[in-house]
């Protein structure tokens, strides 16, 4: 009886899908890619890292240098992430992934890695949410 028990748990043992170390261990945010638009004069680049500069957040600010110079001319935040959504803290960050000039060269259009798409005024340093899409849309509004 005991060889029989011995021989039906090891049948079970085998008949259970064996589980991927990659398949336990916790989902990683990824890490973002710089994202900068030069243009001559000056240099507009997404903050990611905002919460280790006191910013409050890890991404949705931009900051803009003047050619040849160290210190930021400005830094504004282009939208608040909330992070009452009840995920984790790096599951929260919400990085800008493009930057592009638009025509007349007034404002930039930024998205983001949720595919939200804004329009932030060089003049006034105001931004203003134009789309919130899904990733695969997001590059057909961005023409």
């Amino acid at each position: 009886m005991q060889e029989r028990r011995t021989w039906m748990l090891l049948a079970l043992a085998w008949s259970v899908p064996s589980v991927d170390a990659g398949q336990v261990e916790k989902e990683r945010a990824r890490e973002p890619v710089p994202v900068v638009l030069d243009l001559g004069a000056m240099r507009y680049e997404a903050v990611h890292w905002g919460k280790a500069l006191g910013l409050g957040q890890n991404g949705g600010f931009l900051m803009a240098r003047r050619r040849g110079e160290v210190s930021p001319f400005w830094l504004h935040r282009v939208y608040l992430i909330d992070d009452n959504d009840g995920k984790e803290g790096d599951k929260q960050d919400c990085f800008i992934t493009r930057l592009a000039l638009e025509i007349g060269g007034k404002a930039l259009r930024v998205t983001n890695d949720r595919a939200h798409i804004y329009r932030f005024d060089l003049r006034t340093l105001q931004s203003r949410l134009l789309a919130r899409t899904t990733p695969a849309v997001a590059p057909a509004l961005l023409r």
